[in-house]
Order: C-alpha cells, then sequence, then structure tokens
C-alpha cells in the first residue's frame, strides 16, 4: 500500500511542480515585456500557455516515472488488443458508457469547478493533445498499469483491485462533477484490464472517451454548457440514457467470451 500512496503523491507532486514553474514562467515572460510582474490569470495568453506546458510536463513526467519505476506488470498481452471484434466491443463499450454516464452525471448536477480551465484548454491545440492523448496514455499507465497491479499483489482479489483502483482515480480528478463519471469509467477500464490484461486497450478506450469530449466541444459550438436535456428534452435525453446503458452491458456480455 506504501508503494500505491507513494505513487498518488507523485501523480499530485509533478502537477504541483510543472504547473507552478509553467505560472511562474508566464509571469515571468510578461515581467519582461511590462516591466513588471503580470497577475496570472486564464484570461492571459502567456499564462494558460505557462499551464498548459506544465501540464504537459507534468503528464509526460508520471508517465516517464511509472515506466521507470517498474511498477507495471509487464507480458505478452500488455500491448496486445486482440481481435478487431475485442478492439470494437470495447469502444463501443466506452462510447455507449459515455452516453449514459453524461446523462447521470447532469441529474447529480454537481458544481464544476474546472469548467473554465476546460474552455481555455479546448481552445489550444496543446491542449487538445494533452487531454486527448497524453493524459490517457498517463493515466492508463499509472492507475490501471501501476495502481491496480500494485493494489492486485497486495490483496490478490480482481474485483477489490479493480473497485480500489477506480476509486482513486475518481478521486484523483478533485473535481466534483468529475468524480463520480471518473469512478465509473475506472470500473470499466479496469475491469476491462482485468480481463484482457491489455493496458494497450485501455489506453485505447481512455483516448476515444476524452477525445468524444474534444469532439462534442467542437460540435457544440464550443460551448461547456450545452447537455443532453437541454438539445433533446428530458424524455429523450433519458431515453437515450437507457439505451447507452443496454449496448454497455451487451458489450460487457460479449466481451466477456472474446478472445
Amino acid at each position: 500500500m506504501k508503494r500505491v500512496i507513494a505513487l498518488v503523491l507523485f501523480f499530485f507532486g509533478y502537477q504541483l511542480l510543472f504547473q507552478t514553474l509553467g505560472m511562474l514562467a508566464a509571469m515571468l515572460v510578461e515581467m519582461l515585456q511590462t516591466g513588471s510582474w503580470g497577475e496570472w490569470s486564464l484570461d492571459r495568453p502567456a499564462s494558460m500557455m505557462g499551464l498548459l506546458v506544465g501540464q504537459v510536463l507534468a503528464t509526460l513526467a508520471i508517465g516517464g516515472h511509472v515506466l521507470l519505476a517498474k511498477d507495471i506488470g509487464w507480458d505478452k498481452r500488455t500491448l496486445a488488443v486482440g481481435s478487431f471484434r475485442r478492439l470494437a466491443l470495447a469502444v463501443l463499450l466506452m462510447v455507449s458508457m459515455g452516453v449514459w454516464t453524461n446523462y447521470l452525471t447532469e441529474c447529480l448536477d454537481l458544481p464544476d469547478y474546472n469548467a473554465a480551465l476546460v474552455r481555455q484548454m479546448m481552445g489550444q491545440p496543446l491542449g487538445v493533445l494533452c487531454i486527448a492523448l497524453l493524459a490517457p496514455i498517463a493515466e492508463e499507465l499509472l492507475f490501471r498499469g501501476a495502481i491496480q497491479h500494485r493494489l492486485f499483489q497486495l490483496w490478490q482479489r480482481p474485483s477489490w483491485a479493480v473497485v480500489g483502483s477506480a476509486l482513486i482515480f475518481g478521486l484523483a480528478h478533485l473535481n466534483p462533477m468529475q468524480i463520480p463519471f471518473a469512478m465509473l469509467m475506472g470500473l470499466a477500464l479496469g475491469w476491462v484490464y482485468q480481463q484482457t490484461g491489455s493496458l494497450l486497450l485501455c489506453i485505447v478506450m481512455h483516448m476515444v472517451n476524452n477525445g468524444g469530449a474534444v469532439l462534442l466541444y467542437f460540435l457544440s459550438g464550443e460551448t461547456a454548457d450545452s447537455t443532453m436535456t437541454g438539445s433533446l428534452g428530458e424524455t429523450g435525453a433519458g431515453l437515450l440514457a437507457v439505451a447507452g446503458c443496454v449496448v454497455s452491458i451487451g458489450c460487457i456480455r460479449l466481451l466477456r467470451s472474446c478472445r
């Protein structure tokens, strides 16, 4: 358990370190340009760029740390996705989960402390790169590849390891609106990893989820305020959520026997 705690602390520590350095660098740039220390704000291009560079460096740092520390239980399945059928089912599971978990998140109506930050990140190529590509890789290496693996070694119970890694994954987001969604997503990713042993498959699923969020953001007119209920009405959104649940259950049943 000490190693799991250490990995979580490294995750937050790298973010604190590199984002602080990015913020200081942004203020230094403003000082050189204006002759006085600039106020840090998401609306300032230099501040946003400093934050994004810091986030990218933090993401690369935690991914590199996990790889160099050899916390992942590598075998021949780790970087294999299996058959095309398994890949398609895993992707469909993640897409269908996105439907009903988004609806559930809307129903809970929890505060979203990251809304302004997400909008700013979506407006920057580096932000999109971090959300859709780098974060899924680093987070799967950490939460499934390392933490879930360590929890399984500790408890020797696959289901406990899946639930434990999902809880840590959800709480690590720190944002009330994201926590329930991240926990449910973590359960799905952890289950797939436990069933298949494929970390690459989990990375692809995570990329599909994050990339889908980016795509919907731009399709909805670049606003984070659009909702399923607002777009489809209460009945339409509810029916779509139920359909998503049915598809998710079907994908899980088929993935159990898929090689």
